[in-house]
């Protein structure tokens, strides 16, 4: 290190010689004058010829001071530094005052050969140049270069986390350049290079594992390069333990599995592989998740082996994989086969089930005739638990079957045990229709603790029973006639029958408890039912027992009590109509109800009651048919019903019709030796009303009303008397629709008769017996258009229709075109009457004289309140008819039941559902088709859910064969419309596995679901969607992250056939990516540059202590004010430490830290922290505070690691305002190229600047520069 002046005592006097001698010459030359010559060349003293300067002797950069001789006389000095010896071009070409002068700047000093000299510049004329010296610059020297400290040569590591990588400082360096690179010497091409402030660092990014090398530069203000420190190389290990949780190593997982993994630090993905060959050559999928876990959205087949590892990618390295584990998928949940029970021996038609699979989407079914099942007599597949074969046919045989499950992904499970049964065509065994089979739900032998939620549960809150009509069989004389007179039921909890429960007798389908044949089932016991068909109630069995089925009650599954005065009748609804036999009546329980009384009269006054009983359930099912041919009951017409509560006031009055079948025949040309029907065939004499004899005069009395119907006409007929004294008109109102104030509201041919609203006709039939004669020209057929009936009369012979009269017994054949027949209406309400004789309308004052049906106002003007019903139409059994009011839904959709119509060729029917009432929008149709006429099924199971969530209106019409066999088929009516609400199971206990990272979401597996839709929105309405998929399995893990947010999320069921459930209700969470903790700054303390910034690296588990979620990344933020609202600094790092490259002004600083996921998703920040950054200040060396010097002086002051530059200001102030001298240098001692005025009294100060311009505190002094601080006694000569 070159001495400010004052020097050691030596030095002192050499100066102060050399100061005498120029004292001396001064005061003998002419004062005041100019020299007329040039000055001699100043004498150069340092830096000495061919010195090398080093930091060592010439701190901080080895840039020297430079020195000369005094020339005396001399006012300025021109000092010349240049790299040649000719000086062609200089670095430093300056004047002074002064015989020092050390220069500012770096930039122009590399390390190297470097010639000066100097001259006086004035007083003019410019001397000489002193001859010319040398020196090498030399900072760069093996003493002078960083120290690697951090980390050890040959380590490995992980994470850059402080204090890798780290050195010591360089004197001089104004900053460092820090380099990575792939092989030893390889830092010309490096992989990384970073130029920071600090002596530690912390690259942002991994590297890829592997080895590597590192040094360091420093670099001087000047931005040359320093001496490198050695070469060390470290090791890329990044290998996090990575634990694999589920499944378990050989574990035999139900359904596929959810792959799930622990959370390791710093990664950014995951990467899964499963395969089925142990080593991942083949069959590969490659899943790349930024989450751990992951659940395939397509299900896995039975029986494979599957492999599976995973591995970490982080950035740029990528860990070893795990071991691999391995499992096998054994989803061996068997179907149970329900129906036919097995080996039961009298089967007609077969309507199969079975219990449900978890994880099934469809089934496929299998009959033979074989054993061995070769060869298949029928299959499909369907998605619900029921079958209806595509063919059948009557044979006594036994058939076989199995059910296979399929999952939604197609994956075949494990097949059912084979079930059998016998089945003929003559069968007259019932067959049940409800209850359906229960099974207990969730119950899977092998596989106890699996359940489904939601899943159908077959329990019935009410002892209700329902089966179908048996007819006599096909070949048997009067096929397709009613066979059985009335049928038993049998309960018990007794699969054998030993003992029963409850038994009743009925004529009719539907069996319910009442007081007088009382039975209160327990709730959670097995019941099994069975029906036998009977001569008559109380008679002998006439056919073997049904299959026994197995039931559950439960009274708390029934409808929500009323809170009402009186009850609220659901079904039958309002005018319907039910072909030969009773329905069943239902209304809402009421609240506090023990009992209700049920009555039904032939009018709505209930002076003509024909049934009452007392029940404890809110259904009837009258014992005794009201009206059915077989039975010889043909009351055929409407009735009305009503309800209370026992001792309470009555419900509305509502009325239901029961018609008499049409038997519908073809006509004789369309069959040949078949039935058929025709004009006068006594056939045709179907009675549907009758009324008593000698009731009235001989000439108007009516006794009976019969009606038939063919392919193309109706027939009716009636009695009348064989010797007539008087003429007579017989009137028939046709009424079609049954809607009350629908149709005519007067008579066609004005005779005084009026109807009730009910009845009211579209069509009127008048038949002129005149002189005791009837023909088809003397019959009239009038049209109701609604307003008024229409001008135009049809005449029966001119419209094809025709007149028979056999004896008493007059028949008219009309067009069933004529009479508004259409296959949507099939039904008509008939009444006759007999009129007096009016051959030319109006007959104003006449009036109904009797009727058939009888009626309680004729004789007299009415209004005429009994008809008769017949049809055509066939009756619905199940599912049943919600009536509009009816909240009870289905989960999924049952099979259809009807009954036949009597004695007509059935076979096969069509069957419809639609969205309306209207039957306008159809969605599902099916055709059953039979070749030979009465033999074919009552039942069809459809083999999807149509379409899903809807109110579904159905209906059937049959298929007429009328050559018995093979042969054309002709389409009847269809019957009248059933409605019931279908709504597919939601999803249940839907959860979100965590909020402080994308969660998985998950929810109980659902009976017959095929896959789910998952929506995850920050939109309430779903308007846009985070996660919008489709898996098979009931839980869901994003390859990708959510965003810090509020969220809505909802899940819906596809079952097979496009059938997609509703949504589940919306669920919510709030995402909050967890904030790092241990925020910390090092060193602590004030600190004298921008500190190493630390924190936790953040793991974090879930509930069951398993780490979930690992940053990938952080994000540090520095400001100057708490606020953040501007941003100093910042970086995205994947380490846990980061040192700031950059200079920071003097002051407080506030950060934070967000972590960032795999896929750059940015979470919360960190509360902030604080520190304080000061820089060190120097140590001022010359001239010392309150020094007396004699002359300009030169400042001096130590080197401080870091500075890139230093600032001097000199003031004659204290306040340094205004300055006599400012700069910026980048060494450590200035001599000013002024001269300082004396005496006066200068304060002078520095400080630190670092590479970015930042300035540290001033640290200051005073100097006095006094003009003789020191004394010359020259001795005194006397002569």
């Amino acid at each position: 290190m070159r001495l400010p002046f004052p020097r050691n005592r030596g030095g002192q006097w050499q100066r102060f010689s050399v100061s005498a001698l120029l004292l001396i010459s001064f005061l003998l030359s002419s004062a005041g004058s100019s020299p007329v010559y040039a000055l001699a060349a100043p004498v150069l003293i340092a830096p000495t010829d061919a010195l090398t300067t080093t930091v060592a002797d010439t701190p901080p950069l080895g840039i020297p001071e430079f020195e000369w001789t005094a020339v005396p006389g001399a006012t300025s000095y021109r000092l010349q530094v240049s790299s040649d010896i000719a000086f062609t071009t200089t670095i430093v070409n300056i004047t002074t005052p002064n015989i020092t002068y050390t220069p500012t700047s770096a930039s122009v000093f590399a390390d190297g050969t470097w010639y000066w000299r100097v001259r006086v510049e004035a007083p003019a004329p410019a001397g000489d140049y002193s001859g010319i010296w040398s020196f090498t610059k030399q900072w760069a020297t093996p003493e002078n270069l960083p120290t690697l400290t951090s980390p050890a040569d040959f380590a490995t590591i992980d994470f850059y986390d402080e204090p890798v990588f780290s050195w010591s400082p360089v004197t001089g360096a104004a900053k460092y350049k820090f380099q990575i690179y792939s092989s030893p010497g390889g830092w010309s091409t490096p992989l990384y290079t970073a130029t920071t402030l600090a002596t530690t660092h912390q690259p942002k990014d991994k590297r890829a594992n592997g080895t590597y090398y590192w040094r360091v530069v420093p670099v001087d203000p000047g931005n040359h390069d320093g001496m490198p420190s050695v070469e060390s190389s470290f090791t890329e290990g990044y290998n996090p333990v990575l634990t694999l949780l589920a499944p378990d190593d050989l574990a035999t997982p139900t359904f596929t599995p959810t792959f799930r993994w622990t959370a390791v630090r710093g990664a950014q993905y995951y990467r899964l592989q499963y395969s089925t060959d142990p080593s991942f050559n083949a069959s590969v999928t490659t899943v790349d998740t930024r989450n751990t876990a992951f659940t395939p959205t397509i299900a896995m087949p039975n029986d494979f082996d599957y492999y599976w590892r995973v591995r970490v990618h982080a950035g740029n390295s990528i860990s070893d994989w795990t071991s691999s584990r391995s499992f096998i998928k054994k989803w061996y949940i068997k179907p149970v086969l329900l129906t036919p029970t097995g080996n039961y021996q009298h089967v007609r038609f077969p309507i199969y089930s079975w219990t449900p699979v978890p994880g099934a989407a469809k089934y496929f079914v299998e009959i033979s005739k074989f054993s061995g099942f070769s060869p298949i007599y029928d299959s499909g597949y369907t998605a619900n638990t029921f079958y209806s074969p595509s063919k059948y046919d009557g044979a006594n045989q036994t058939y076989y079957w199995r059910v296979t499950p399929y999952d939604g992904s197609g994956n075949k499970g494990q097949v059912s045990d084979t079930s059998s049964y016998v089945s003929y065509q003559d069968s007259v065994a019932p067959h049940q229709v409800y209850p359906l089979y229960y099974y207990p739900p969730d119950t899977y032998s092998g596989f106890p603790g699996l359940t489904t939620n939601p899943h159908e549960d077959r329990t019935v809150p009410q002892p209700i029973f329902i089966w179908h009509r048996v007819y006599r069989p096909v070949f048997d004389p009067n096929q397709g006639e009613v066979y059985a007179q009335a049928y038993r039921l049998q309960v018990s909890t007794d699969p054998n029958f030993a003992s029963w429960n409850w038994t009743v007798d009925t004529e009719n389908l539907i069996a319910a408890p009442t007081t007088d044949t009382p039975f209160a089932p327990a709730a959670d016991t097995d019941y099994y039912w069975r029906v036998s068909p009977l001569s008559g109630l109380g008679g002998t069995l006439t056919g073997p027992w049904s299959q026994a089925w197995r039931t559950r009650f439960d009274p708390a599954l029934g409808l929500t009590p009323t809170s009402g005065s009186v009850p609220t009748l659901i079904r039958p609804t309002a005018g319907f109509e039910f072909v030969e036999t009773t329905p069943l009546l239902e209304w809402f329980p009421m609240s506090g109800a023990s009992s209700y009384d049920v009555e039904i009269s032939l009018d709505q006054s209930f002076s003509s009651t024909v049934d009452s009983a007392t029940v404890s359930y809110p259904a009837y099912a009258p014992i005794q048919s009201l009206a059915q041919r077989s039975l010889g009951a043909v009351d055929f017409g409407i009735y009305y019903w009503r309800v209370r509560k026992s001792g309470g006031s009555w419900s509305e009055t509502r009325r239901f019709q029961i018609a008499a079948q049409s038997q519908w025949l073809p006509k004789p040309s369309e069959v040949t030796a078949q039935p058929s029907r025709t004009l006068g065939d006594a056939g045709n004499r179907l009675q549907i009303g009758s009324d008593l004899a000698i009731d009235v005069a001989a000439d108007y009395d009516l006794t009976s009303l019969q009606a038939a119907q063919s392919s193309g006409f109706w027939y009716f007929g009636f009695h009348v008397p064989a010797s007539p004294t008087q003429d007579v008109t017989y009137a028939l109102y046709l009424d079609l629709d049954h809607q009350d104030n629908s149709g005519a509201t007067s008579d066609a041919r004005g005779y005084n008769a009026t109807t009730i609203p009910a009845y009211r006709p579209e069509y009127a039939i008048y038949v002129l017996q005149e002189a005791g004669s009837f023909t088809a020209d003397k019959v009239y057929l009038y049209h109701w258009n609604g307003s008024g009936w229409d001008i135009l009369v049809k005449v029966l012979s001119s419209i094809g229709g025709r007149l028979n009269k056999t004896g008493s017994y007059v028949e008219i054949e009309l067009p069933s075109t004529a009479i508004g027949y259409q296959d949507t209406t099939g039904s008509y309400a008939v009444s006759l009457f007999s009129l007096p004789a009016c051959s030319v309308p109006p007959c104003s004052g006449q009036q109904p004289q009797d009727s058939v049906p009888s009626d309680p106002t004729i004789p007299g003007t009415g209004p005429i309140s009994r008809f008769s019903n017949v049809t055509e139409r066939m009756n619905l059994s199940m599912p049943p008819n919600n009536a509009g009011v009816d909240p009870s839904v289905f989960s999924s959709v049952l099979p259809f039941f009807w009954d036949w119509p009597v004695l007509s060729p059935w076979s096969g029917a069509f069957m419809e559902a639609h969205l309306d009432s209207a039957f306008s929008s159809v969605i599902a149709n099916y055709e059953l088709t039979s070749n030979g006429a009465f033999y074919a099924g009552t039942s069809h199971a459809w083999g999807t859910d149509l379409r899903g969530d809807n109110t579904y209106y159905w209906r059937v019409r049959p298929r007429y064969r009328p050559t018995l066999v093979n042969g054309s088929l002709y389409n009847g009516v269809w019957s009248q419309g059933w409605s019931f609400e279908r709504q597919g199971f939601v999803p249940q206990n839907l959860q979100a596995s965590v909020t402080f990272a994308t969660p998985t979401f998950s929810w109980d597996m659902v009976e017959g679901a095929e896959s789910y839709d998952l929506q995850v929105s920050t939109d309430f309405n779903f308007g846009t969607t985070a996660i919008n998929i489709n898996t098979r399995q009931n839980s869901y893990t994003g390859l990708n992250t959510l965003a810090n947010a509020s969220y809505y999320w909802r899940v819906s069921v596809h079952r097979n056939g496009n059938v997609t459930n509703n949504w589940t209700a919306n669920q919510s969470f709030t995402l909050a990516l967890p904030t790092p903790t241990g925020l910390n700054h090092n060193p602590p303390g004030v600190v004298g540059r921008a500190p190493t910034l630390c924190w936790t690296p953040l793991i974090v588990n879930d509930a069951g202590d398993n780490p979930v979620l690992a940053a990938w990344k952080y994000r540090i933020q520095v400001s100057t004010e708490h606020g953040f609202s501007s941003i100093f600094d910042n970086i995205d790092t994947e380490q846990s430490c980061w040192t700031p490259t950059k200079g920071y002004a003097d002051g407080e600083y506030y950060w934070h830290v967000a972590m960032i996921d795999g896929e750059g998703k940015v979470g919360n920040y960190s509360a902030y922290q604080t520190f304080t950054k000061q820089y060190p200040i120097t140590t001022l060396v010359s001239p010392t505070s309150g020094a007396s010097i004699g002359g300009t002086p030169t400042f001096v002051w130590t080197p401080v690691n870091g500075a890139a530059k230093y600032k001097l200001e000199v003031s004659l102030f204290p306040t340094f305002s205004p300055t006599v001298d400012s700069v910026t240098t980048d060494n450590t001692r200035y001599t000013p190229i002024k001269t300082y005025a004396f005496p006066n009294t200068y304060y002078w100060r520095v400080s630190i600047v670092d590479s970015d311009g930042k300035v540290g505190p001033w640290v200051g002094a005073t100097i006095i520069l006094d003009p003789t601080p020191y004394r010359l006694y020259l001795p005194l000569i006397k002569r």
